[in-house]
């Protein structure tokens, strides 16, 4: 499958970052890099001209951002001379070579290979490819942007690529010859300054008309050009608008589309300028993935009722947008409110992002859809009823105005980054319906200070709560058997954490800065700690560690990177100092034999109890599984008020007491376990 266009923009200054250290060539160089022989072609650097010579192909180097790049990619070069006898340029060849500006191609090359120019981006002038050229592959000239002038392609070209020429924002028009036969979704993804598509009118397969390009018979709209601006109407031939055929038209205003229209293609107005009100007519039947996606100016659509499909985000992250109405003959979607909803509103697929306020859920749903809220900063307070079973991928991601939600014990799972980013949320009490807490699900959600995660969790996702700042506690209940990577990494609030005895393993990162960190007890069912698990927890004075074998602990590199041993206190079993001592990572610490007495005050705090205060039910948690326990409560003045068992849902009905400050006492075997709680 092919990288994704939008996916593929953001990888660019990342990857480059990791390159961009040149180094001048003082002694030329030469490498051999022909193929199937490699000595049939040749490469030598000499100062920062590049010199391609010999007699057939250039192998491949690697796909961007995989693999193994060119060699001379590391130093800097300005020119590049392919000499004749060269048949082809390789894919990669001079990709994040980012000081050429410019470059002689013979009329030897015939093809130019996939992202052969990536990020050329101070090749400059007019390009000229010779017409022995038949093939430019996907992504050649991505991201050339010091390219300008109009692009004429010779007449020998047959198939331009996927994204061939996306990012060259200095390319004015572009000329395509009859000898074309196949292009490439996104070819000319080009920008502000692009204005005309033109077409040798003797072409079998393509068309351009008033600088647009079509297919032949213009029944596929393919391409608008980015800088074209003003409004449009489409033709009345058109029933297909493709793949990106309106992305990033940032100086188009409005368009028509006309009821000959049968299908909106993945991205077809990605990143459009289209202002104001968009009515689809009633032939459409589908609208793909992503299709409106960053349409920013758009405040309203009208779906008619024709419309059987609409992909995934197809109205995601639109600002301007408020409202979504679907026309009632229509009978697969629905709308209410301007929500978008299926039919029978069992699954809310999408809120305008530009809708404000607080929201309640109607309780037919029972499915929050992938990136349903999605950047919907408006949006202050959500209630979502019984009713919902599951909340998707993104569903409120980056809700930076959401202050408060509750989440009902109907639902079972929380999907990835779902309320990511929510900057404003202070608290969370996930239900003890939840089974997993999906990757990042509350990452980044710097205002929150406290969450309860139920003794249903068994597994807590990769940074499930990465950069939550704020955060001051965290009960992980003895349901949990993984902490996974940076599930609680940068969290500098945090200042004690116990690890419940049914966890096996703490993976990489998972408390990875951790600064305020003061204290940790690592359990004896622990039997892995990723790499760099405890990295920059600076603050930690203590660890206790309850297994008196540390080779059945198997650590990751630098556990405890940049911990200050020398101030901090590894406290073990009795009679396992020496084991610790001569046990790589523990031996660097201060290592102390723990009392049995304090031993024991480790174990009492396997039980733990919330809420508390508390007002109708209080709760209990246990690192040890039990099917029932004894317990009995006394008040202040130490008569018995409540007495009985404690059964699989672990809760306790005081409601009927009156409020003040009470003390429960629960049997666990032969021990005798007291907590103190408030009744309010």
């Amino acid at each position: 499958m092919k990288q994704s266009i939008v996916n593929k923009l953001k990888t660019f200054f990342s990857v480059l970052a990791i390159i961009s250290l040149s180094f001048g060539a003082a002694n030329a160089q030469t490498w051999n890099i022909g193929t199937p022989n490699a000595a049939d072609v040749t490469a030598t650097l000499s100062k920062d001209t590049l010199t391609i010579s010999g007699n057939g192909a250039m192998q491949d180097f690697g796909q961007v951002g995989i693999n193994t790049y060119a060699p001379w990619t590391r130093y800097s070069i300005k020119s590049v001379v392919i000499q004749s006898g060269v048949t082809n340029i390789g894919s990669s060849a001079f990709a994040f070579c980012s000081g050429i500006t410019s470059v002689t191609i013979p009329n030897s090359v015939t093809s130019i290979g996939k992202s052969a120019f990536y990020g050329c981006f101070n090749l400059t002038g007019n390009l000229t490819i010779p017409n022995s050229v038949i093939s430019i592959d996907d992504y050649a000239f991505d991201d050339c942007y010091g390219i300008t002038g109009d692009l004429i392609l010779p007449n020998s070209v047959t198939s331009i690529g996927y994204a061939a020429f996306i990012g060259c924002f200095g390319i004015t028009s572009v000329t395509i010859p009859n000898s074309v036969m196949s292009i490439g979704n996104g070819a000319f993804i080009i920008g502000f300054s692009f204005k005309a598509i033109n077409v040798d009118a003797d072409n079998l397969n393509y068309s351009s008309d008033n600088g647009v390009l079509f297919n032949k018979n213009k029944t596929t709209l393919i391409q608008y050009p980015g800088g074209k601006s003003g409004t449009y109407v489409i033709p009345n031939t058109v029933t297909s608008i493709d793949n990106y055929a309106f992305a990033y038209c940032d100086s188009l205003t409005s368009v028509t589309i006309p009821n000959s229209v049968i299908s909106i293609d993945d991205y077809a107005f990605y990143g459009c300028y289209v202002t104001g009100d968009l009515t689809i007519p009633n032939s459409v039947t589908s609208i793909g993935d992503y299709a409106f996606t960053y349409c920013n100016s758009l405040t309203s659509i009208i779906i008619p009722n024709s419309v059987t499909s609409i992909g995934n985000g197809a109205l995601k992250t639109c600002y301007g947008l408020t409202t979504i109405n679907v026309d009632v003959g229509n009978l697969n979607y629905s709308s209410d409110n301007g929500v978008l909803f299926n039919k029978n509103k069992t699954t809310l697929i999408q809120y305008p992002t530009g809708k404000s306020g607080d929201y309640v859920i109607p309780n037919t749903i029972t499915s929050i859809g992938d990136s349903t809220f999605y950047r919907c900063s408006g949006l202050t307070s959500v209630s979502i009823p019984n009713s919902v079973t599951s909340i998707g991928n993104y569903a409120f991601s980056q809700c930076s105005g959401l202050t408060s939600v509750t989440i009902p014990n109907s639902v079972t799972s929380i999907g990835k980054s779902a309320f990511q980013g929510c900057t404003s949320i202070t608290s969370v009490t996930i239900p003890n319906s939840v089974t997993s807490i999906g990757n990042s699900a509350f990452g980044g959600c710097l205002g929150l200070t406290s969450v309860t995660i139920p003794n249903s969790v068994t597994s807590i996702g990769d940074y499930a709560f990465y950069l939550c700042v704020s955060l001051t506690s965290v009960t992980i209940p003895n349901s949990v058997t993984s902490i996974n990577n940076y599930a609680f990494g940068g969290c500098g609030g945090l200042t004690s954490i116990i690890i419940p005895n049914s966890v096996i393993s703490i993976g990489n990162y998972a408390f990875e800065d951790c600064r305020g960190l003061t204290s940790i007890i690592i359990p004896n069912s622990i039997t892995s700690i990723g790499d760099y698990a405890f990295e920059l927890c600076q603050g930690l004075t203590s660890i206790t560690c309850l297994n008196p074998d540390p080779s059945l602990i198997t650590l990751g590199q630098y556990v405890f990177n940049v911990v200050n041993k020398n101030n901090c206190t590894l406290k073990v079993p009795a009679g396992s100092v020496t084991a610790y001592q001569n046990a790589a990572q523990w031996e660097d610490f201060y290592i102390v034999e723990e009392s049995a007495t304090a031993l024991e005050s480790i174990k009492n705090d396997i039980l733990r109890i919330f809420p508390n205060p508390v007002k109708d039910e209080l709760r209990i948690e246990s690192d040890v599984p039990f099917d029932k326990l004894s317990f009995t409560i006394y008040n202040m003045a130490g008569k018995q008020t409540v007495s009985g068992q404690l059964l699989n849902d672990r809760s306790i009905n005081v409601s009927s007491l009156p409020q003040g400050i009470y003390f429960v006492k629960i049997k666990i075997g032969n021990n005798v376990l007291t907590k103190k709680f408030v009744k309010e």
